[in-house]
């Protein structure tokens, strides 16, 4: 039922690109024409790009997450994560409810190698 608007599509494509670490991205086979020109060629070493996986537990399992909450509960499981689990951030929104590659480079980076990541590790 939500789907991002394809300016969104195109922000996240560029920030998990930016962020230089591997991505899994799970998206449904209708969205994959937002995708930047050639998105899934170029970054076929450190991405993957699928319309179907296996719900993964990330939660359970300790990894850090970034929230991009777009509709329904979504903010509120955004909020969870950061406020209350402690264990990932949510992206800032700009004025157009688009977060920027920039912003998302910065959280991937900030959960994986910045403060946040000892604070996932402890808890």
């Amino acid at each position: 039922m939500a789907a991002f608007e394809s300016e969104q599509m195109q922000e996240m494509a560029w920030g998990l690109n930016q962020s230089n670490y591997n991505f899994l991205w799970v998206m449904r086979a209708t969205e994959d024409a937002q995708l930047p020109n050639n998105f899934i060629n170029d970054t076929a070493e450190k991405g993957l790009v699928v319309t179907w996986s296996p719900q993964i537990e990330a939660l359970s399992l300790g990894l850090p997450m970034v929230g991009v909450p777009y509709w329904s509960d979504q903010a509120t499981n955004a909020k969870f994560v950061e406020d209350v689990w402690g264990i990932g951030i949510r992206a800032k929104m700009d004025d157009k409810g688009i977060a920027r590659r920039d912003v998302l480079e910065a959280c991937i980076k900030e959960v994986i190698e910045g403060e946040k990541k000892n604070e996932v590790k402890m808890q």
